[in-house]
Protein backbone atom coordinates (compact mmCIF):
# COMPACT_ATOMS: atom_id res chain seq x y z
CA UNK A 1 0.00 0.00 0.00
CA UNK A 2 1.61 3.34 -0.96
CA UNK A 3 1.42 6.08 1.83
CA UNK A 4 -1.02 8.02 -0.02
CA UNK A 5 -3.27 5.02 -0.11
CA UNK A 6 -2.63 4.62 4.07
CA UNK A 7 -2.80 8.08 4.71
CA UNK A 8 -6.60 8.38 3.03
CA UNK A 9 -7.54 5.03 4.73
CA UNK A 10 -6.06 6.41 8.47
CA UNK A 11 -7.82 10.28 7.42
CA UNK A 12 -11.27 7.98 7.29
CA UNK A 13 -11.04 5.77 9.68
CA UNK A 14 -10.72 8.98 11.81
CA UNK A 15 -13.67 10.92 10.27
CA UNK A 16 -15.52 7.91 11.74
CA UNK A 17 -17.37 7.87 8.42
CA UNK A 18 -17.30 5.00 5.65
CA UNK A 19 -17.87 6.47 1.88
CA UNK A 20 -20.65 4.24 0.50
CA UNK A 21 -19.84 5.74 -3.08
CA UNK A 22 -16.83 6.62 -5.06
CA UNK A 23 -13.52 4.77 -5.87
CA UNK A 24 -10.35 6.48 -5.53
CA UNK A 25 -8.79 6.37 -8.86
CA UNK A 26 -5.11 6.68 -10.06
CA UNK A 27 -2.88 8.15 -7.65
CA UNK A 28 -4.36 11.55 -6.94
CA UNK A 29 -2.86 14.36 -4.86
CA UNK A 30 -3.73 14.61 -1.27
CA UNK A 31 -4.04 16.86 1.92
CA UNK A 32 -0.51 16.93 2.82
CA UNK A 33 -0.51 19.65 5.68
CA UNK A 34 -3.10 20.44 8.57
CA UNK A 35 -4.59 18.32 11.69
CA UNK A 36 -6.95 15.36 11.29
CA UNK A 37 -9.41 15.68 14.16
CA UNK A 38 -12.55 13.72 15.69
CA UNK A 39 -15.24 15.41 14.79
CA UNK A 40 -19.34 14.90 15.43
CA UNK A 41 -21.69 12.56 13.47
CA UNK A 42 -22.87 14.29 10.93
CA UNK A 43 -26.26 12.43 11.32
CA UNK A 44 -26.51 14.25 14.67
CA UNK A 45 -26.44 18.16 13.64
CA UNK A 46 -23.86 20.78 12.90
CA UNK A 47 -24.04 24.05 15.17
CA UNK A 48 -20.91 25.39 13.54
CA UNK A 49 -18.77 25.17 10.62
CA UNK A 50 -16.72 22.66 12.50
CA UNK A 51 -15.67 19.89 10.18
CA UNK A 52 -13.46 16.86 10.47
CA UNK A 53 -10.49 17.92 8.48
CA UNK A 54 -8.63 21.23 9.32
CA UNK A 55 -6.17 22.88 7.07
CA UNK A 56 -3.07 24.64 8.00
CA UNK A 57 -2.53 27.99 6.55
CA UNK A 58 0.59 29.68 5.06
CA UNK A 59 3.79 29.81 6.62
CA UNK A 60 7.16 32.45 6.17
CA UNK A 61 9.29 31.62 3.44
CA UNK A 62 7.35 29.35 1.50
CA UNK A 63 7.68 28.91 -1.93
CA UNK A 64 5.60 29.94 -5.17
CA UNK A 65 4.75 26.31 -5.37
CA UNK A 66 4.59 25.55 -1.53
CA UNK A 67 1.58 28.88 -1.64
CA UNK A 68 0.12 26.96 -4.38
CA UNK A 69 -0.37 23.67 -3.24
CA UNK A 70 -1.18 24.72 0.25
CA UNK A 71 -3.81 27.09 -0.98
CA UNK A 72 -5.56 24.08 -2.96
CA UNK A 73 -5.10 22.04 -0.13
CA UNK A 74 -6.77 24.43 2.34
CA UNK A 75 -9.51 24.70 -0.47
CA UNK A 76 -11.01 21.11 1.00
CA UNK A 77 -11.74 23.03 3.98
CA UNK A 78 -14.78 24.95 4.43
CA UNK A 79 -14.89 26.21 8.01
CA UNK A 80 -15.94 29.84 8.55
CA UNK A 81 -16.23 30.34 4.75
CA UNK A 82 -13.45 28.95 3.69
CA UNK A 83 -11.03 30.97 6.05
CA UNK A 84 -7.82 28.85 5.99
CA UNK A 85 -7.91 28.93 2.51
CA UNK A 86 -8.24 32.97 2.31
CA UNK A 87 -5.08 33.63 4.11
CA UNK A 88 -3.22 32.46 1.23
CA UNK A 89 -4.67 35.15 -0.77
CA UNK A 90 -3.93 39.22 -1.23
CA UNK A 91 -5.73 41.64 0.92
CA UNK A 92 -7.64 42.47 -2.80
CA UNK A 93 -8.67 39.10 -3.48
CA UNK A 94 -9.22 37.86 0.18
CA UNK A 95 -13.34 39.02 -0.02
CA UNK A 96 -13.52 38.63 -4.12
CA UNK A 97 -12.94 34.94 -4.51
CA UNK A 98 -16.08 32.93 -4.11
CA UNK A 99 -15.00 29.33 -3.56
CA UNK A 100 -18.82 28.02 -4.08
CA UNK A 101 -19.00 29.06 -7.49
CA UNK A 102 -18.00 25.16 -8.63
CA UNK A 103 -16.10 22.13 -7.09
CA UNK A 104 -13.72 19.76 -9.20
CA UNK A 105 -13.66 15.84 -7.76
CA UNK A 106 -10.52 15.26 -9.18
CA UNK A 107 -9.73 11.69 -10.72
CA UNK A 108 -6.09 10.84 -10.82
CA UNK A 109 -2.65 13.45 -11.09
CA UNK A 110 -2.78 16.92 -10.24
CA UNK A 111 0.12 19.19 -11.63
CA UNK A 112 1.73 22.37 -10.61
CA UNK A 113 3.50 23.71 -13.15
CA UNK A 114 5.62 27.29 -12.67
CA UNK A 115 5.26 29.79 -15.40
CA UNK A 116 5.83 33.01 -16.80
CA UNK A 117 4.92 36.26 -14.69
CA UNK A 118 4.77 34.80 -11.39
CA UNK A 119 1.76 32.41 -12.71
CA UNK A 120 1.19 28.44 -11.67
CA UNK A 121 -0.87 26.59 -14.34
CA UNK A 122 -2.84 23.59 -12.36
CA UNK A 123 -3.73 20.62 -14.80
CA UNK A 124 -5.93 18.01 -13.09
CA UNK A 125 -8.26 15.26 -13.94
CA UNK A 126 -11.85 15.58 -12.88
CA UNK A 127 -13.96 13.00 -12.80
CA UNK A 128 -17.10 15.41 -12.19
CA UNK A 129 -18.07 18.77 -10.99
CA UNK A 130 -20.62 20.89 -8.89
CA UNK A 131 -22.06 24.32 -9.44
CA UNK A 132 -23.05 27.02 -7.44
CA UNK A 133 -26.28 25.57 -7.14
CA UNK A 134 -25.16 22.02 -5.86
CA UNK A 135 -25.76 20.11 -9.70
CA UNK A 136 -23.40 17.24 -9.99
CA UNK A 137 -21.93 16.55 -13.24
CA UNK A 138 -20.26 13.72 -14.31
CA UNK A 139 -17.43 14.04 -16.73
CA UNK A 140 -16.11 11.03 -19.78
CA UNK A 141 -13.19 9.00 -18.54
CA UNK A 142 -10.33 11.54 -19.30
CA UNK A 143 -12.23 14.41 -18.62
CA UNK A 144 -8.85 17.24 -17.55
CA UNK A 145 -9.33 20.92 -16.17
CA UNK A 146 -6.57 23.43 -16.54
CA UNK A 147 -6.54 26.82 -15.07
CA UNK A 148 -4.05 29.77 -14.12
CA UNK A 149 -3.00 31.50 -10.66
CA UNK A 150 -1.54 34.33 -10.34
CA UNK A 151 1.00 35.08 -7.62
CA UNK A 152 2.32 38.57 -6.40
CA UNK A 153 5.02 39.80 -2.92
CA UNK A 154 3.60 41.27 -0.05
CA UNK A 155 5.14 42.14 2.58
CA UNK A 156 8.31 39.92 1.38
CA UNK A 157 5.93 36.52 1.09
CA UNK A 158 4.56 34.98 -1.61
CA UNK A 159 0.19 35.30 -1.99
CA UNK A 160 -2.24 34.14 -4.58
CA UNK A 161 -3.72 37.56 -6.56
CA UNK A 162 -5.44 35.94 -8.89
CA UNK A 163 -7.66 32.25 -9.02
CA UNK A 164 -10.16 31.00 -10.42
CA UNK A 165 -13.18 30.91 -8.30
CA UNK A 166 -13.47 26.88 -7.44
CA UNK A 167 -11.64 24.70 -5.37
CA UNK A 168 -10.33 20.97 -6.14
CA UNK A 169 -11.08 17.85 -3.56
CA UNK A 170 -9.97 14.06 -3.91
CA UNK A 171 -13.11 11.43 -4.56
CA UNK A 172 -12.10 10.39 0.08
CA UNK A 173 -12.39 14.20 0.86
CA UNK A 174 -15.31 14.74 -1.24
CA UNK A 175 -17.30 11.71 0.19
CA UNK A 176 -16.80 12.97 3.62
CA UNK A 177 -17.20 16.56 3.50
CA UNK A 178 -20.20 16.66 1.14
CA UNK A 179 -23.67 15.02 1.01
CA UNK A 180 -26.66 15.26 -0.95
CA UNK A 181 -29.98 17.22 -0.62
CA UNK A 182 -32.93 16.99 -2.60
CA UNK A 183 -35.01 19.67 -3.16
CA UNK A 184 -38.18 19.34 -3.57
CA UNK A 185 -41.24 20.76 -6.58
CA UNK A 186 -44.57 19.99 -7.19
CA UNK A 187 -45.96 18.70 -10.25
CA UNK A 188 -47.87 20.39 -12.82
CA UNK A 189 -51.25 18.89 -10.40
CA UNK A 190 -49.38 19.82 -7.30
CA UNK A 191 -50.30 16.51 -5.80
CA UNK A 192 -46.53 15.20 -5.82
CA UNK A 193 -43.27 16.30 -4.83
CA UNK A 194 -40.86 15.59 -7.15
CA UNK A 195 -36.91 15.57 -5.69
CA UNK A 196 -34.17 17.14 -7.26
CA UNK A 197 -31.09 16.16 -5.73
CA UNK A 198 -28.13 18.68 -5.07
CA UNK A 199 -24.67 18.62 -3.02
CA UNK A 200 -23.40 20.62 -0.54
CA UNK A 201 -20.71 20.30 2.43
CA UNK A 202 -22.69 19.21 5.39
CA UNK A 203 -22.11 22.90 7.31
CA UNK A 204 -24.45 25.21 9.14
CA UNK A 205 -24.85 26.99 6.10
CA UNK A 206 -26.17 24.53 4.66
CA UNK A 207 -29.81 25.01 4.95
CA UNK A 208 -29.43 28.70 3.74
CA UNK A 209 -27.79 27.43 0.03
CA UNK A 210 -30.85 24.88 0.03
CA UNK A 211 -33.44 27.10 0.34
CA UNK A 212 -31.62 30.06 -1.88
CA UNK A 213 -31.35 27.12 -4.94
CA UNK A 214 -34.98 25.81 -3.86
CA UNK A 215 -36.34 29.65 -4.80
CA UNK A 216 -33.83 29.57 -8.12
CA UNK A 217 -35.63 26.64 -9.65
CA UNK A 218 -35.27 23.07 -10.94
CA UNK A 219 -32.94 21.73 -12.91
CA UNK A 220 -33.17 23.20 -16.44
CA UNK A 221 -34.54 19.57 -17.92
CA UNK A 222 -36.88 19.78 -15.13
CA UNK A 223 -38.23 23.42 -15.35
CA UNK A 224 -41.01 22.66 -17.45
CA UNK A 225 -41.99 19.90 -15.70
CA UNK A 226 -42.54 20.88 -12.37
CA UNK A 227 -43.78 24.06 -10.48
CA UNK A 228 -42.32 26.60 -8.96
CA UNK A 229 -44.94 28.42 -6.77
CA UNK A 230 -42.91 31.43 -5.63
CA UNK A 231 -43.29 35.10 -7.30
CA UNK A 232 -39.94 35.40 -9.60
CA UNK A 233 -37.62 37.59 -7.23
CA UNK A 234 -38.87 35.67 -4.35
CA UNK A 235 -35.28 35.66 -2.23
CA UNK A 236 -34.33 35.17 1.58
CA UNK A 237 -34.42 38.71 2.89
CA UNK A 238 -31.30 37.98 4.78
CA UNK A 239 -28.74 35.64 3.34
CA UNK A 240 -29.56 33.25 6.53
CA UNK A 241 -31.80 30.19 7.55
CA UNK A 242 -31.95 29.98 11.36
CA UNK A 243 -32.73 26.69 12.68
CA UNK A 244 -33.95 27.14 16.99
CA UNK A 245 -35.85 24.38 18.66
CA UNK A 246 -35.98 21.97 15.93
CA UNK A 247 -37.68 25.06 13.67
CA UNK A 248 -36.19 26.57 10.83
CA UNK A 249 -37.13 29.92 9.68
CA UNK A 250 -37.46 31.09 6.46
CA UNK A 251 -37.22 35.09 6.14
CA UNK A 252 -38.43 36.07 3.01
CA UNK A 253 -38.40 39.63 0.87
CA UNK A 254 -41.27 41.33 0.13
CA UNK A 255 -41.84 39.83 -3.15
CA UNK A 256 -43.27 36.92 -1.58
CA UNK A 257 -46.23 39.25 -0.42
CA UNK A 258 -47.42 38.68 -3.86
CA UNK A 259 -47.97 35.22 -3.34
CA UNK A 260 -51.48 33.66 -3.43
CA UNK A 261 -52.32 31.97 0.19
CA UNK A 262 -52.44 28.68 -2.32
CA UNK A 263 -48.73 29.23 -3.36
CA UNK A 264 -47.44 30.09 0.27
CA UNK A 265 -49.25 26.78 1.57
CA UNK A 266 -47.39 24.90 -1.44
CA UNK A 267 -43.83 26.18 -0.91
CA UNK A 268 -44.15 25.48 2.86
CA UNK A 269 -44.74 21.70 1.81
CA UNK A 270 -41.46 22.36 -0.36
CA UNK A 271 -39.53 23.96 2.17
CA UNK A 272 -40.78 21.47 4.73
CA UNK A 273 -39.59 17.78 2.74
CA UNK A 274 -36.41 19.88 1.58
CA UNK A 275 -35.06 21.16 4.95
CA UNK A 276 -36.77 18.27 6.87
CA UNK A 277 -33.68 16.11 5.80
CA UNK A 278 -31.49 17.81 7.99
CA UNK A 279 -30.71 16.91 10.96
CA UNK A 280 -32.98 18.86 13.73
CA UNK A 281 -35.23 20.29 11.43
CA UNK A 282 -38.84 19.22 12.85
CA UNK A 283 -40.50 21.81 10.95
CA UNK A 284 -40.35 25.18 9.30
CA UNK A 285 -41.97 28.82 9.75
CA UNK A 286 -42.19 31.21 7.19
CA UNK A 287 -41.31 35.42 7.70
CA UNK A 288 -41.96 37.60 5.10
CA UNK A 289 -39.77 40.75 6.01
CA UNK A 290 -39.41 39.49 9.05
CA UNK A 291 -43.33 38.92 9.89
CA UNK A 292 -44.54 35.49 10.75
CA UNK A 293 -47.23 34.52 8.09
CA UNK A 294 -49.99 31.87 9.16
CA UNK A 295 -49.73 28.94 6.48
CA UNK A 296 -51.23 25.84 6.73
CA UNK A 297 -49.89 22.93 6.42
CA UNK A 298 -50.18 20.85 2.94
CA UNK A 299 -49.33 17.30 2.38
CA UNK A 300 -48.71 15.63 -1.11
CA UNK A 301 -51.34 13.10 -2.10
CA UNK A 302 -49.67 9.33 -1.10
CA UNK A 303 -48.27 7.41 -3.78
CA UNK A 304 -49.78 4.05 -4.89
CA UNK A 305 -48.29 0.68 -2.94
CA UNK A 306 -45.39 -0.85 -4.56
CA UNK A 307 -45.38 -4.06 -5.06
CA UNK A 308 -43.09 -6.71 -3.93
CA UNK A 309 -43.21 -9.25 -6.84
CA UNK A 310 -43.29 -9.06 -10.16
CA UNK A 311 -46.08 -10.27 -12.74
CA UNK A 312 -45.17 -12.48 -15.30
CA UNK A 313 -47.02 -14.65 -18.32
CA UNK A 314 -45.78 -18.06 -17.67
CA UNK A 315 -47.24 -21.24 -19.10
CA UNK A 316 -49.94 -19.02 -20.47
CA UNK A 317 -50.88 -17.49 -17.68
CA UNK A 318 -50.58 -13.68 -16.17
CA UNK A 319 -49.33 -14.38 -12.52
CA UNK A 320 -47.82 -12.77 -9.39
CA UNK A 321 -44.84 -14.53 -9.55
CA UNK A 322 -43.93 -16.37 -5.98
CA UNK A 323 -41.14 -17.60 -4.05
CA UNK A 324 -42.74 -20.98 -4.31
CA UNK A 325 -45.56 -20.93 -6.48
CA UNK A 326 -47.79 -18.43 -9.15
CA UNK A 327 -50.56 -16.89 -8.50
CA UNK A 328 -52.91 -16.74 -11.38
CA UNK A 329 -54.89 -13.01 -12.15
CA UNK A 330 -58.49 -14.01 -12.37
CA UNK A 331 -59.74 -13.07 -15.52
CA UNK A 332 -56.72 -12.88 -17.76
CA UNK A 333 -55.75 -15.99 -19.15
CA UNK A 334 -58.52 -16.07 -22.32
CA UNK A 335 -57.35 -12.47 -23.14
CA UNK A 336 -53.90 -13.99 -23.32
CA UNK A 337 -55.05 -16.23 -25.94
CA UNK A 338 -57.34 -15.11 -28.03
CA UNK A 339 -54.73 -11.36 -28.72
CA UNK A 340 -51.68 -13.45 -28.63
CA UNK A 341 -50.28 -11.34 -26.07
CA UNK A 342 -46.45 -11.67 -26.14
CA UNK A 343 -46.07 -8.72 -23.38
CA UNK A 344 -48.26 -6.41 -21.21
CA UNK A 345 -48.62 -4.12 -18.31
CA UNK A 346 -50.30 -4.18 -15.13
CA UNK A 347 -51.62 -1.03 -13.13
CA UNK A 348 -50.45 -0.45 -9.75
CA UNK A 349 -54.04 -1.34 -8.61
CA UNK A 350 -54.33 -4.08 -10.53
CA UNK A 351 -57.38 -3.19 -12.52
CA UNK A 352 -55.93 -1.68 -15.43
CA UNK A 353 -54.08 -4.34 -17.74
CA UNK A 354 -52.79 -3.63 -21.19
CA UNK A 355 -51.60 -6.49 -23.32
CA UNK A 356 -49.19 -6.13 -26.35
CA UNK A 357 -49.26 -8.49 -29.39
CA UNK A 358 -48.34 -8.23 -33.24
CA UNK A 359 -51.16 -6.31 -33.98
CA UNK A 360 -50.70 -3.59 -31.25
CA UNK A 361 -51.58 -2.84 -27.33
CA UNK A 362 -54.85 -3.60 -26.45
CA UNK A 363 -56.40 -1.58 -23.06
CA UNK A 364 -59.01 -3.59 -20.38
CA UNK A 365 -60.44 -2.85 -17.53
CA UNK A 366 -60.10 -5.98 -15.08
CA UNK A 367 -62.97 -7.32 -12.79
CA UNK A 368 -65.73 -6.01 -15.77
CA UNK A 369 -67.88 -9.25 -17.13
CA UNK A 370 -67.93 -9.22 -21.09
CA UNK A 371 -65.67 -6.66 -21.35
CA UNK A 372 -63.87 -6.81 -25.07
CA UNK A 373 -60.35 -5.41 -25.12
CA UNK A 374 -59.56 -1.68 -26.92
CA UNK A 375 -57.24 -1.70 -29.53
CA UNK A 376 -55.56 1.70 -28.67
CA UNK A 377 -52.11 1.71 -30.20
CA UNK A 378 -51.15 -0.15 -34.07
CA UNK A 379 -48.41 1.09 -34.53
CA UNK A 380 -45.32 -1.39 -35.36
CA UNK A 381 -42.11 -1.90 -33.49
CA UNK A 382 -43.90 -1.18 -30.22
CA UNK A 383 -41.94 -1.73 -27.29
CA UNK A 384 -43.01 -2.93 -23.83
CA UNK A 385 -45.99 -0.62 -22.28
CA UNK A 386 -45.63 1.20 -19.08
CA UNK A 387 -48.40 2.53 -16.68
CA UNK A 388 -47.80 6.00 -14.17
CA UNK A 389 -49.31 6.86 -11.44
CA UNK A 390 -51.85 8.32 -12.47
CA UNK A 391 -53.17 5.37 -14.31
CA UNK A 392 -51.80 6.54 -17.93
CA UNK A 393 -50.58 3.56 -20.15
CA UNK A 394 -47.76 4.34 -22.02
CA UNK A 395 -46.98 3.11 -25.00
CA UNK A 396 -43.95 3.99 -27.89
CA UNK A 397 -42.34 2.63 -30.79
CA UNK A 398 -39.01 2.11 -31.62
CA UNK A 399 -38.62 5.28 -34.13
CA UNK A 400 -40.04 8.54 -35.27
CA UNK A 401 -40.67 11.66 -33.24
CA UNK A 402 -43.96 10.98 -32.19
CA UNK A 403 -42.57 7.89 -30.75
CA UNK A 404 -45.17 8.00 -26.82
CA UNK A 405 -48.38 7.83 -26.59
CA UNK A 406 -50.16 8.22 -23.36
CA UNK A 407 -53.99 6.39 -22.96
CA UNK A 408 -56.34 7.01 -20.53
CA UNK A 409 -58.47 4.51 -18.59
CA UNK A 410 -61.25 4.96 -21.12
CA UNK A 411 -58.94 4.93 -24.48
CA UNK A 412 -58.39 8.35 -24.79
CA UNK A 413 -55.50 8.40 -26.69
CA UNK A 414 -52.92 11.10 -27.32
CA UNK A 415 -49.42 11.87 -28.62
CA UNK A 416 -46.71 12.82 -26.19
CA UNK A 417 -44.84 15.57 -28.17
CA UNK A 418 -41.15 14.83 -28.32
CA UNK A 419 -40.21 16.13 -31.57
CA UNK A 420 -36.24 15.83 -30.80
CA UNK A 421 -36.28 12.19 -30.31
CA UNK A 422 -37.20 11.55 -34.39
CA UNK A 423 -33.25 10.99 -34.80
CA UNK A 424 -33.17 7.78 -32.20
CA UNK A 425 -33.97 4.36 -31.48
CA UNK A 426 -35.68 3.88 -28.06
CA UNK A 427 -35.07 0.75 -26.80
CA UNK A 428 -36.91 0.72 -23.14
CA UNK A 429 -38.60 3.51 -20.89
CA UNK A 430 -39.29 3.80 -17.37
CA UNK A 431 -41.09 6.52 -15.51
CA UNK A 432 -40.67 7.39 -12.21
CA UNK A 433 -42.87 7.04 -9.25
CA UNK A 434 -44.58 10.58 -9.13
CA UNK A 435 -44.84 10.53 -12.59
CA UNK A 436 -42.79 13.67 -13.90
CA UNK A 437 -39.79 12.36 -15.28
CA UNK A 438 -39.20 9.52 -18.28
CA UNK A 439 -35.50 7.64 -18.28
CA UNK A 440 -35.18 5.20 -21.60
CA UNK A 441 -32.26 3.73 -23.43
CA UNK A 442 -31.84 4.68 -26.99
CA UNK A 443 -29.21 4.45 -29.59
CA UNK A 444 -27.87 7.12 -32.47
CA UNK A 445 -25.52 5.44 -34.85
CA UNK A 446 -24.90 2.16 -33.16
CA UNK A 447 -24.38 3.94 -30.04
CA UNK A 448 -26.86 3.34 -26.75
CA UNK A 449 -27.13 5.75 -24.32
CA UNK A 450 -29.53 6.33 -21.15
CA UNK A 451 -31.59 9.62 -21.11
CA UNK A 452 -33.87 11.66 -18.68
CA UNK A 453 -36.51 13.79 -19.29
CA UNK A 454 -39.10 15.92 -17.74
CA UNK A 455 -43.13 14.80 -18.25
CA UNK A 456 -45.14 17.82 -19.34
CA UNK A 457 -48.56 17.50 -18.09
CA UNK A 458 -51.77 19.43 -18.13
CA UNK A 459 -53.59 20.61 -15.06
CA UNK A 460 -55.64 17.68 -15.55
CA UNK A 461 -52.48 14.95 -15.07
CA UNK A 462 -52.68 14.26 -18.93
CA UNK A 463 -49.22 13.70 -20.48
CA UNK A 464 -48.86 16.15 -23.13
CA UNK A 465 -45.08 16.62 -23.90
CA UNK A 466 -41.66 15.71 -22.95
CA UNK A 467 -38.76 18.14 -21.87
CA UNK A 468 -35.47 18.15 -23.82
CA UNK A 469 -33.12 15.26 -22.20
CA UNK A 470 -30.38 15.17 -20.74
CA UNK A 471 -27.61 12.00 -20.97
CA UNK A 472 -27.21 9.97 -17.75
CA UNK A 473 -23.63 8.99 -16.84
CA UNK A 474 -22.84 5.66 -18.25
CA UNK A 475 -21.34 3.44 -16.03
CA UNK A 476 -20.28 0.61 -19.01
CA UNK A 477 -21.09 1.01 -22.80
CA UNK A 478 -24.08 -1.39 -23.51
CA UNK A 479 -27.15 -0.46 -21.66
CA UNK A 480 -30.11 -2.99 -22.53
CA UNK A 481 -33.06 -2.59 -19.39
CA UNK A 482 -33.62 -0.11 -16.89
CA UNK A 483 -36.03 0.67 -14.24
CA UNK A 484 -37.16 3.19 -11.21
CA UNK A 485 -36.26 1.95 -7.73
CA UNK A 486 -36.94 4.71 -5.85
CA UNK A 487 -37.62 8.47 -6.39
CA UNK A 488 -34.21 9.28 -6.20
CA UNK A 489 -32.37 6.19 -8.16
CA UNK A 490 -32.51 4.03 -11.09
CA UNK A 491 -31.80 0.80 -11.37
CA UNK A 492 -30.06 -0.15 -14.69
CA UNK A 493 -28.65 -3.68 -16.55
CA UNK A 494 -25.56 -3.23 -18.93
CA UNK A 495 -24.53 -6.05 -21.05
CA UNK A 496 -22.34 -5.94 -23.58
CA UNK A 497 -23.79 -7.46 -27.44
CA UNK A 498 -21.99 -11.46 -27.03
CA UNK A 499 -21.28 -11.25 -23.11
CA UNK A 500 -23.11 -13.69 -21.15
CA UNK A 501 -22.44 -11.51 -17.94
CA UNK A 502 -25.03 -8.72 -17.03
CA UNK A 503 -24.01 -5.83 -14.45
CA UNK A 504 -26.75 -4.28 -12.85
CA UNK A 505 -25.87 -0.76 -11.62
CA UNK A 506 -28.03 1.82 -9.51
CA UNK A 507 -27.61 5.11 -10.18
CA UNK A 508 -28.30 8.38 -8.10
CA UNK A 509 -30.55 10.53 -9.98
CA UNK A 510 -27.81 13.76 -9.69
CA UNK A 511 -24.82 11.79 -7.95
CA UNK A 512 -22.94 8.92 -8.22
CA UNK A 513 -23.56 5.15 -9.19
CA UNK A 514 -23.20 1.68 -7.16
CA UNK A 515 -22.61 -1.56 -9.03
CA UNK A 516 -23.81 -4.60 -8.41
CA UNK A 517 -22.86 -8.22 -8.04
CA UNK A 518 -22.68 -9.51 -11.84
CA UNK A 519 -25.70 -11.50 -12.85
CA UNK A 520 -25.31 -14.30 -15.77
CA UNK A 521 -27.98 -14.20 -18.80
CA UNK A 522 -29.88 -11.69 -17.00
CA UNK A 523 -31.53 -9.47 -20.37
CA UNK A 524 -34.29 -7.30 -18.10
CA UNK A 525 -34.02 -5.77 -14.84
CA UNK A 526 -36.84 -4.91 -12.09
CA UNK A 527 -37.61 -3.29 -9.12
CA UNK A 528 -40.29 -1.91 -6.79
CA UNK A 529 -40.39 2.28 -6.77
CA UNK A 530 -39.60 1.51 -2.50
CA UNK A 531 -35.93 -0.09 -3.26
CA UNK A 532 -36.92 -3.13 -1.31
CA UNK A 533 -36.85 -5.48 -4.09
CA UNK A 534 -34.61 -6.31 -7.10
CA UNK A 535 -35.26 -8.79 -9.85
CA UNK A 536 -33.95 -9.86 -12.69
CA UNK A 537 -35.18 -11.94 -15.86
CA UNK A 538 -32.55 -14.45 -17.46
CA UNK A 539 -32.65 -15.44 -21.43
CA UNK A 540 -33.21 -18.83 -19.98
CA UNK A 541 -36.54 -17.70 -18.38
CA UNK A 542 -35.43 -17.56 -14.92
CA UNK A 543 -36.34 -14.41 -12.32
CA UNK A 544 -33.46 -14.05 -10.02
CA UNK A 545 -33.87 -11.67 -6.78
CA UNK A 546 -31.19 -9.37 -5.63
CA UNK A 547 -30.64 -10.73 -1.99
CA UNK A 548 -27.70 -10.69 0.79
CA UNK A 549 -25.57 -9.18 -2.27
CA UNK A 550 -25.86 -12.25 -4.25
CA UNK A 551 -28.61 -12.94 -7.14
CA UNK A 552 -30.57 -16.08 -6.16
CA UNK A 553 -33.19 -18.05 -7.75
CA UNK A 554 -36.99 -17.07 -7.30
CA UNK A 555 -38.88 -18.62 -10.14
CA UNK A 556 -38.39 -20.13 -13.45
CA UNK A 557 -41.15 -20.55 -16.77
CA UNK A 558 -41.16 -17.01 -17.31
CA UNK A 559 -41.66 -15.47 -20.58
CA UNK A 560 -41.74 -11.70 -19.54
CA UNK A 561 -41.72 -10.40 -16.26
CA UNK A 562 -42.46 -6.71 -14.74
CA UNK A 563 -43.60 -4.99 -11.92
CA UNK A 564 -47.23 -3.34 -11.21
CA UNK A 565 -46.98 0.23 -12.28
Amino acid sequence: MSRQGARVRAWLRAAAIVASLGVLAGCAQLPHTGVIKEGPILQSGLNSDYLYYSPSGPVVGQTQREVVSGFITAATGPQNDYAIARQYLSTSLRSKWSPNDEVLIQQGDLKITLGENNTAIIDVGVQASIDAEGLYQAKPPGTRRSFTIGLVKTGGQWRIASAPNLTVVIRPVFDVIFRSYPLYFFDHTFTKLVPDVRWFPARASTATRLVTSLLKGPNDWMADAVESPMPKGTKLAIDAVTVEAGVAQVNLNPRALEATPNARQYFKAQLTATLGKLPGVNSVQVLIDRSPQDIPDYAESALAPSSTNPVAIADGRLVTVGATTFEPIAGTRNYLATLGANDFALSADKRSLALKSKSGTYLMLLGQVAQQPTLVDSRPKQLSPRYDHRGWLWTATATGSDAFRATGYLGDSADVLAPWIGNFQIHQFSISPEGSRIAYIASIDGTRRTYLAGIVRNRQGQPIALTKPVQLPAAHPWPVSIAWCSPLNLLQLYRNPGDSEAIPVVLTIGGASLELDSVTGATQIMANTSGSSYFALTQFGEVLQYRGYNWTPFAGGVTIAHMAN
